[in-house]
């Protein structure tokens, strides 16, 4: 009789031992399939921006951002540029430099201190009016165009139809200004 108990009572131990195998390979079969799945995540995750002036939504994610925010960078960089007076320029262009990528940082710096220089020199002051802006994420690129108006002094200037070419260098998570160039302009009527 107890040779039949131990019989039992061993069969429900090693029934109760098999269950519990059952029960770690399915928690480790799940274990290998969520690390698989973190792994294949890192890297592709979104982030949502919303600056507190945003005219649009946008996006930015590890290797690429939306024409969206490039748009807007845009923007704000032609802006930081190109409305001036001669006493804000030092400080706007200060604040466009942090953004410049450091391969470009010193080329930018030279421009932006002889422009600095004109304007103290020649006392005018810009307005920027951006018209249009396109953005080309791909080759992370932005056309804008808009109208700018001087003033020398008192005396206000004729208001110029110009067009800039701003291209970019994205890099862990940070849009870095490379060029900011002129490629067109007229005098309006």
């Amino acid at each position: 009789m107890k040779a039949a108990l131990l019989r039992s009572r061993l069969q429900q131990l090693i029934a109760q031992r098999n269950g519990y195998l059952v029960l770690a390979a399915g928690l480790l079969l799940l274990s290998i399939l969520l690390s698989l799945m973190v792994l294949r995540l890192i890297g592709h995750e979104r982030v949502i921006i919303t600056p507190p002036v945003v005219h649009r939504t946008f996006w930015v994610d590890h290797s690429e951002v939306s024409p969206e925010y490039l748009a807007e960078m845009t923007t704000f960089f032609a802006q930081l540029r190109l409305t001036v007076t001669p006493s804000s320029a030092p400080f706007q262009h200060e604040t466009l430099l942090r953004y410049t990528d450091s391969a470009h940082y010193g080329e930018l710096k030279n421009e932006l201190v002889a422009e600095t220089h004109h304007l103290l020199q020649s006392h005018i002051s810009l307005a920027f009016y951006p018209t249009r802006v396109e953005a080309d994420a791909k080759h992370l690129q932005a056309r804008i165009e808009g109208d700018l108006y001087s003033s020398i002094g008192n005396a206000p200037a004729k208001p110029i139809r110009i067009t800039y070419r701003v291209t970019y260098r994205y890099s862990e998570g940070r849009l870095l200004l490379q060029t900011f160039e002129e490629i067109s302009s007229k005098t309006q009527e």
